[in-house]
């Protein structure tokens, strides 16, 4: 990893200089339920050159649990490896999100639980 945020802080409670030095990975903060969906979801992303939006629970630094909403894209190198992802992440649209998502279907939207973490 070559850049982060500094929102990451705000987000995690550790420093972009934490990832970027691998003393943390964003990896080693996801919640253990949450781990296989979130790579699935990646790596099928990574695969087929798509964007992708999960949601999941991570623990933040102090021990407190937060709901993300990440947004990403793979970016690819000339060598055709992934270089890095673009992505977005917020505690209170996720909560939004679950919230939409639990709805009843309406206008065409309809919920998947299948992508949505327990």
């Amino acid at each position: 990893m070559d850049y982060i945020s500094e929102a990451v802080e705000e987000l995690s409670g550790y420093t972009p200089a934490d990832f970027i030095e691998r003393r943390v990975t964003f990896a080693d903060l996801i919640h253990p339920a949450d781990r296989a969906q979130v790579s699935r979801n990646i790596l099928y992303a990574v695969a087929n050159n798509e964007p992708f939006d999960i949601e999941y629970r991570i623990y933040h630094a102090d021990g407190t649990r937060r709901w993300v909403l990440e947004h990403g894209r793979p970016v690819y190198g000339e060598d055709g490896l992934v270089r890095t992802s673009t992505a977005s992440s917020s505690t209170s649209r996720a909560r939004g999100w679950r919230k939409r998502r639990s709805a009843p279907a309406r206008s065409g939207f309809a919920t998947s639980p299948s992508t949505r973490p327990t």
